[in-house]
Order: structure tokens, then sequence, then C-alpha cells
């Protein structure tokens, strides 16, 4: 089994579910026994092929289309940030999701 392709097929297949970015992906990767230099080089890969920002979005307007930053709560809010800084997104791409949101 090449190491270094099931590392980049699963951090795609994970970034495309919202499972995970940054952070998240070193975690899971090195988990499952991947190689240090393995695990920078997909990362490396993921961060040329996906934006954080236009990954969030997507991932919030896709699992949670009801959510408006404007309009939630400060729990609601506290509660999504907290959510996406665990799937490994950075607390600046979140404030300016937040920040910048255009609902539909």
């Amino acid at each position: 089994l090449d190491d270094r392709r099931f590392a980049l097929r699963w951090a795609e297949a994970a970034v495309e579910a919202g499972r995970g970015f940054g952070p998240r992906l070193r975690f899971e990767l090195s988990r499952r026994g991947i190689e240090a230099e393995i695990v920078n080089d997909v990362l490396a890969t993921i961060d040329n092929e996906h934006d954080e920002e236009n990954t969030l979005a997507t991932l919030v307007t896709t699992k949670f289309p009801a959510f408006d930053p404007h309009r939630a709560d400060e729990r609601e809010r506290r509660r999504m940030m907290h959510y996406l800084q665990r799937r490994g997104f950075s607390y600046g791409a979140i404030s300016r999701f937040f920040r910048t949101f255009q609902g539909d």
C-alpha cells in the first residue's frame, strides 16, 4: 500500500466531506500511522488545492443552511465557532466568515 497515495486520498475525502482541515487532518493522518514527512507533503498539497475560507463557507452552507451569524444569538455563534475549530479551521478564517457572511 502506498502511504502517500492513501494519505492524499483520505485527506481529500475528509476535506470534501467537511470532516477536517489543517490541524485536524494532521492529527487524523498521524493517528493512522502516516509518517510526518508524508503528512507535511499531503497538507501542503491540500492547502494548495483548497482555500480554507471557501471550504469553511461550503461546509456551513451545506450542513447548516439555516445558520446566519448575523441573526444567531451569542450561544449559537459560539457553538458554531467551536464546531468549526474542532474541524481544524483557523480562528481567523471563522471570524472572517462570520463578518462577511452573505445570506440568501
